[in-house]
């Protein structure tokens, strides 16, 4: 009986093991889900600052990772980053311009504003860039200048999964 009982245990565990093991490698990335309503979408996993844009209701979006109760997306059209004019320079194409600086910094761009808080990936010297804007001056306190930028490769921009259709399972 005591030798029936502990089979009975060892077959609960490993059933149990296997659910947790597939629900664990169920979600495959990436995948599509859509905005329930207009929802902002922010340059990290919080809110922070302000949002970097807004998604319409039914706007379709491929998540690529989570992070906690956030979904890492794809940036959406009209998104954009911010790279200083120090550590790029010109290419033969127009609105081409190449990293010159070895780890250099792109910013996250934030709808209506000129705020760069948020930093995502740090980018290699020789990388090329889509210039979408022209070049932002410094202000009183800042000399630099700054092109804005079509999001590099490995950048994303984040939704709370709540505002999602079939959000993914906590």
């Amino acid at each position: 009986r005591d030798h029936h009982m502990r089979l009975v245990m060892v077959l609960l565990a490993a059933c149990v093991c296997m659910h947790v093991a597939t629900t664990a490698v169920a979600q495959q990335f990436p995948y599509t889900v859509k905005v329930t309503a207009e929802t902002p979408y922010y340059g990290q996993a919080k809110i922070s600052g302000p949002a970097a844009g807004q998604l319409p209701a039914g706007a379709a979006v491929e998540v690529y990772r989570h992070d906690g109760e956030w979904l890492a997306i794809r940036p959406p059209a009209g998104s954009y980053c911010w790279v200083s004019t120090r550590d790029v320079e010109p290419t033969n194409q127009a609105d081409v311009v190449r990293v010159r600086a070895a780890s250099a910094t792109c910013w996250v761009g934030h709808a209506g504003t000129e705020n760069r808080t948020v930093s995502q990936v740090s980018l290699e010297q020789g990388e090329l860039l889509q210039v979408i804007g022209d070049a932002l001056e410094g202000n009183e306190t800042e000399v630099q200048q700054w092109y804005r930028i079509a999001p590099p490769d490995g950048e994303f921009r984040f939704v709370h999964s709540r505002h999602v259709n079939n959000p993914p399972a906590a």
